[in-house]
């Protein structure tokens, strides 16, 4: 439910299916994913487990777009550890998660959860499991 001041962000998150195969990957950070596997955030091994509007609290006093969608990012992460959203099929969010911030059907950005930062990744999203939403 919306509250007053919130923001609707359209998303879609991203997590490292567990199998055996995977497991290693779960909560590593961008370069350890990056180091084992070719230089990339492979998407065929993620899957969706989370698409949709997501109500979120932001302060409006950023300075900047990119102040904005930061703080967009991290109540994003805020909501997936306090609050999960109807709909969410996955863990709580953490290290190694992918989110699309999708702002039309033509422009999305993805952000890899690291350590203490979001960074903007490329993502081959069409080869990500879609399977459980």
């Amino acid at each position: 439910m919306c509250r007053k001041g919130d923001t609707i962000v359209k998303i879609t998150l991203y997590q490292i299916i567990p199998e055996p195969e995977n497991r290693y990957l779960i909560f590593s950070d961008l370069r350890s994913i990056r180091a084992a596997s070719g230089g990339h955030v492979p998407a065929e091994i993620y899957e969706a487990v989370f698409s949709g509007d997501l109500d979120i609290a932001v302060p409006r006093n950023a300075k900047n777009k990119m102040d904005q969608e930061l703080a967009e990012l991290e109540a994003v992460y805020v909501r997936f550890n306090v609050s999960h959203p109807e709909g969410f099929r996955g863990r709580s969010m953490t290290m190694s998660d992918v989110v699309e911030i999708i702002r039309s059907e033509k422009e999305s950005r993805f952000f890899f959860c690291d350590r203490f930062v979001f960074e903007e990744i490329a993502f081959e999203k069409e080869k990500a499991d879609f399977g459980r939403l």
